[in-house]
């Protein structure tokens, strides 16, 4: 209800002025206030390659604390619309290169500049793991896992990949092979195997910079090695198929990517050893005998006769020496204590026949990065000697 008192003193027209204003200011406060539009501007820029100067594309683009992003186009740029007016932070994401980010202020109806440069950066093998799938991949994502053994986890340099991942990695078995020199030995990663082989390979699928190489081992020098990953069991079928039902082993090669631009790194190594049996225990000599001697150092036979030990053909055992006889049965070679050495000169036949091979490597590598052009370039030789007689060495 709306009441007016009129004041006889007003002016001609005064009544009608100030009934309208009344009735005016009633009806604004029965319909509330009048919303006013929100403030919003944009943000704009280009983010590039700090050294290089390019454009870089998919780039993640973000402003922090609002929940707005959007992705670089082929040539660098972005665009992020209705951005509310205030200061705020911008960021960049990009894999292989740094974060980046740049403070801009947000004007209502204005475009605010966020240009960005980014700088190469190697890729962390602890936070991305780089698979079989399209590109990296977060290890959390993974649904399943990948062993990885870095060049910084060989500080001893190994001669082969095998002895690289050697007893680095739980599951893997690295089985030699026939023992003769340049046979790759064999890789079982842990998964479905069977002692009878024959007819199919057990062994995994290896790739080397994506490149596959089927199920042998590479020959490759452990030194220009940069990652190996290893991924066990059927979950490798997921990437390759079935030709990797027994795991795969992808081998990443070093490129001269992480070397700061216009230095050049040499690696010069030699090394020298031999290949010999392990020792042979003296106690599996046959330096000693269970026969029964004279004092003049000859065998009496069964006969009680006496006999030259190389003659000799039915040696008398120690029967008073036999321990292992049962109560009343006759001492054989078989139940008694060999305790008696032999008459004459012995010989270890097991180091007369094998022998002592011969081991050297060399290896010269230069690796660097010039602008965008980075490499890798290695030499290597190496001469693995048998300890068979007859065996070829392997060069």
């Amino acid at each position: 209800m709306i009441r007016c008192r009129v004041r006889k003193n007003l002016l001609p027209g005064s009544l009608t002025l100030l009934a309208a204003g009344l009735l005016t200011a009633a009806v604004a406060g029965l319909i509330g206030p009048t919303p006013v539009a929100a403030q919003t501007g944009a943000i704009t820029g280009t983010v590039t390659n700090s050294q290089t100067g390019e454009p870089l594309p998919a780039a993640q683009v973000s402003v922090e604390g609002t929940g707005l992003g959007t992705l670089t186009q082929p040539n660098g740029k972005f665009l992020i619309l209705k951005v509310p007016t205030g200061t705020y932070t911008v960021s960049a994401i990009l894999i292989g290169y740094a974060n980046a980010s740049v403070q801009v202020t947000v004007a209502d109806g204005q475009s605010a500049v966020a240009d960005m440069k980014m700088a190469p950066q190697a890729v962390s093998l602890s936070e991305i793991v780089v698979t079989g799938v399209a590109g990296a991949t977060q290890r959390a994502k993974l649904p399943f896992q990948v062993d990885q053994v870095r060049a910084s986890d060989l500080p001893v340099p190994t001669p082969t990949v095998s002895t690289a991942i050697a007893g680095k990695v739980a599951g893997v078995q690295v089985v030699g092979g026939t023992g003769r020199p340049g046979t790759a030995p064999s890789i079982l990663l842990r998964g479905p195997t069977s002692i009878d082989a024959a007819g199919r390979s057990q062994d995994p699928l290896y790739v080397v910079d994506g490149v596959i190489l089927g199920s042998s081992l590479v020959d490759l020098d452990a030194l220009d090695i940069k990652s190996i990953e290893i991924v066990k069991g059927a979950a490798a079928a997921s990437l390759y198929g079935s030709r990797a039902a027994a795991g795969v082993i992808q081998i990443r090669t070093k490129r001269g990517t992480s070397m700061a631009d216009g230095v050049v790194h040499y690696t010069v190594r030699s090394e020298y050893g031999q290949n010999r049996l392990p020792k042979v225990p003296s106690a599996l000599l046959g330096k000693y005998q269970p026969y029964l001697m004279d004092s003049n150092g000859e065998f009496i036979d069964s006969q009680g006769n006496h006999c030259v030990y190389l003659l000799c053909q039915n040696a008398l055992a120690l029967a008073g020496n036999a321990e292992w006889a049962a109560p009343g049965a006759t001492g054989t070679a078989w139940n008694t204590v060999q305790d008696q050495p032999w008459p004459g000169k012995t010989y270890n036949q097991v180091a007369r026949f094998f022998e002592t091979g011969q081991y050297l490597q060399n290896y010269v590598a230069a690796e660097g990065r010039s602008g965008a052009t980075n490499f890798n370039v290695s030499v290597s030789n190496l001469n693995d000697g048998a300890v068979m007689p007859g065996d070829v060495a392997f060069n």
